[in-house]
């Protein structure tokens, strides 16, 4: 196994209809209490969109798959973080991005801090990006989506 893993955006929408048990090796920024979450989709009218709810504490999160809206969204998973989820190869990652609405604005996806899931266990963590390639707060373009572009 290599050091790190390349991770090539996911593109099924599979992820909205998933219920899973996930479990932070580390919390997320500003939120030490909750670890335990549960992804589940909400709905056939937010497809693509997924929950990602805690069961720790009154928090939920609104994800997506990044692949659905960036075709070349590609990182790579630190050593530490591979060994700290128990991932084989990069199969066994589902990645997803924190999605963040303002009123009066299109909703933004969080690419400098995506979660990364093993798909077996349900152990995730945050992953910060630091190198400058992306940020916290780019739109989704809805034109995008549904032209499948």
């Amino acid at each position: 196994m290599s050091a790190t893993l390349l991770l090539e955006p996911e593109h099924a929408p599979g992820v909205a209809t998933i219920e899973l048990g996930v479990m932070l090796a580390r919390p997320l920024a500003g939120f030490p209490r909750s670890r335990r979450f549960r992804l589940h989709g909400l709905g056939e009218a937010y497809l693509p969109f997924v929950g990602l709810s805690s069961l720790d504490e009154p928090l939920a999160f609104i994800v997506v798959a990044p692949g659905l809206f960036f075709d070349d969204y590609v990182f790579e998973v630190p050593k530490e973080d591979v060994e700290l989820l128990g991932l084989d190869n990069s199969d066994d990652a589902r990645v997803v991005v924190l999605v963040s609405r303002t009123p009066g604005a299109a909703p933004t996806a969080n690419l400098m801090g995506p979660l990364v899931i093993n798909r077996r266990s349900g152990a995730a963590t945050q992953v910060v990006l630091s190198d400058g390639r992306y940020r916290a707060a780019v739109a989704l373009e809805a034109e995008r989506r549904l032209s499948g572009a």
